[in-house]
């Protein structure tokens, strides 16, 4: 079984079809299909056969809709829908839907296109609303989470001497930031919501990092499906604490404290800027400020972080890493998977009190 990503639901015909292409097929409700809004679907093929699975849906190259291709239907594009070029995909039918999936699809007797059965939309085939009339109940698995994942650590050179044991006592943790969580308040400002991800290590021992090659760990994980405009960034801002005689534990809520407080004062000003928040309701995205809000916390990098992590630093009696801003840029959510940067292995340089480390790591969607 292989699973296919890259469809889209149309929200002026309900229909779903394949994104992928530039051109994205022809729409009963007129012109192409629109993803506004839509998840990021994912349809199953070449399905050993098995229990409540229903084979013999294809892709028409011409409208890109799925159909139920034993029973041609009727094509937005004109004539039948045509199978040409198509996998044999198969969809799973009442069952109980599983996280990451929609139940409510259904298949229209007059144009066999699949479509979401709460919205009618518009048939093909006589210009009205799809009929759901004895259809089964179908469940269609979309994308529901993005994790930033550690794949492996590398310690090119210590902080310690000989005389200290010769190997640092590594710990990781991080804040994430998605910037469609970015809302607004009831003052009508921005408020920014972070993710605090638990500390993991010591990251320098083989029992810690090796398993991390078949089973990567999930430091911070993002909700694909929370509202908000695209195109959107999620950042993980990393931080990185070598311990010596020092509080762990105090380390890392001073770093989530203080660096959390400029990462939401540097997404506040860049958001202010641009006018959001006027006039959206009380608890609603912030809308256009995506890119804007990956491009305030990476300026924080580096020297933006100097004076904070040494007021940070003062009286710890642990390495204080300068903290590590990453992010992602993801245009749409039907096109998360095809992102470069997405189960990609990457690795992030560490140089500093002497050390010389690489962060391995990649963005993996479930």
């Amino acid at each position: 079984m292989t699973r296919q990503p890259g469809w889209a639901s149309c929200p002026n015909c309900q229909g779903l079809h394949f994104a992928g292409h530039d051109f994205k097929g022809a729409c009963p409700a007129g012109g192409q299909h629109s993803q506004e809004g839509t998840f990021g679907y994912e349809i199953d093929f070449d399905v050993p056969a098995e229990e409540n699975v229903q084979h013999g849906w294809a892709s028409c190259p011409n409208c890109k809709g799925l159909h139920f291709a034993e029973f041609k239907g009727t094509c937005p594009a004109g004539g039948q829908h045509s199978t040409e070029g198509s996998f044999a995909y198969a969809l799973r039918f009442n069952v109980p839907p599983l996280p990451g999936s929609q139940p409510e699809w259904n298949a229209c007797p007059k144009c066999q296109s699949l479509f979401f059965g709460p919205f009618r939309g518009k048939c093909p085939a006589d210009g009205e609303t799809h009929s759901g009339e004895n259809s089964f109940n179908y469940v269609v698995p979309h994308s529901s989470r993005l994790q930033f994942r550690l794949r492996g650590f590398r310690e090119n050179q210590s902080t310690d001497d000989f005389l200290q044991g010769g190997s640092d006592e590594i710990f990781i943790s991080a804040t994430g930031l998605d910037s469609s969580s970015v809302r607004v308040g009831p003052d009508g400002k921005p408020v920014v919501n972070l993710i605090t991800a638990q500390p993991v290590g010591d990251v320098s021992e083989d029992s810690v990092r090796g398993p991390w090659g078949a089973n990567p760990h999930a430091l911070v994980e993002f909700d694909l499906l929370q509202q908000g405009d695209f195109p959107r960034t999620y950042t993980t801002t990393l931080f990185v604490v070598e311990q010596d005689n020092g509080d762990l534990q105090q380390d890392f809520q001073e770093l989530h404290q203080q660096v959390g407080g400029k990462m939401k004062a540097a997404v506040v000003g860049v958001a202010a800027g641009v006018g959001a928040g006027i006039g959206a309701a009380v608890g609603s995205a912030v809308p256009g400020i995506g890119t804007a809000v990956g491009g305030a916390l990476g300026a924080l990098a580096g020297a933006g972080y100097d004076g904070l992590i040494s007021v940070i630093d003062e009286g710890l009696q642990d390495e204080i890493f300068t903290p590590i801003p990453i992010t992602l840029t993801v245009d749409s959510p039907w096109r998360i998977r095809t992102q470069p940067d997405v189960d990609s292995l990457k690795a992030q340089k560490v140089r500093e009190h002497d050390a010389d480390y690489d962060i391995v790591y990649d963005w993996h969607v479930v």
